[in-house]
């Protein structure tokens, strides 16, 4: 019993450690936000989401600090591949659990992103976001596939004054209702 406790001790207190430095630098706040710089970081972006109808990381902020290609985190051997295989990137967010935090991309651009899901909708690197705003981001050589509003950046832009600012997005993308950028739009895209 005592080796168990030990253990759920460590994982505990160890994963909340890891949890809040694995990012390349920053604390989360405004002025300073939290650096992604690898797809291993930017797919930490979905621990802090905010459970429907509350704003428990509307107050997180993040930013690009380089160009990211998923190309190979996403292939067979990859990171990505060993947690989502053939189908590709999961999109951060769901309908019960919006991406509410801000995003700026500073001009740098996300290369690679495959997405295989064809029995979904709302597909996208983000699949809601939901009173915020995603700026300055690039989505290049994507190949994205969803059943319906499927976007290259964004799947949903929920209507709670979530916007996207300066972003843009080439490649193949197919689905019901498609965009480049966006698969359905409640919010603003400037």
């Amino acid at each position: 019993m005592k080796n168990f406790t030990i253990y759920l001790y460590l994982l505990f207190f160890s994963g909340g450690f890891i949890y809040g430095q694995s990012f390349e630098g920053g604390s989360g706040t405004e002025a300073d936000p939290w650096q992604v710089a690898t797809p291993a970081q930017l797919n930490l972006l979905r621990n802090y989401l905010a459970v429907y109808m509350e704003e428990s990381h509307i107050d997180k902020h993040f930013v690009l600090v380089n160009d990211i290609d998923l190309s190979s985190y996403l292939a067979e051997g990859g990171e990505g591949y060993a947690m989502w295989g053939d189908a590709g990137w999961l999109p951060i967010g769901n309908w019960t659990s919006h991406f509410q935090g801000s995003f700026d991309g500073k001009g740098f651009s996300i290369k690679g992103l495959k997405i295989n899901r064809p029995d979904e909708e709302h597909v996208g690197l983000f699949r809601v976001i939901d009173k915020n705003t995603i700026k300055n981001i690039h989505i290049v050589d994507m190949d994205v596939l969803g059943k319906d509003k499927v976007g290259g950046l964004v799947g949903l832009i929920y209507f709670n004054g979530a916007s996207i600012e300066n972003s843009s997005a080439k490649g193949v993308i197919s689905g019901g209702t498609v965009g480049l950028l966006v698969g359905e739009n409640q919010g603003t895209i400037e």
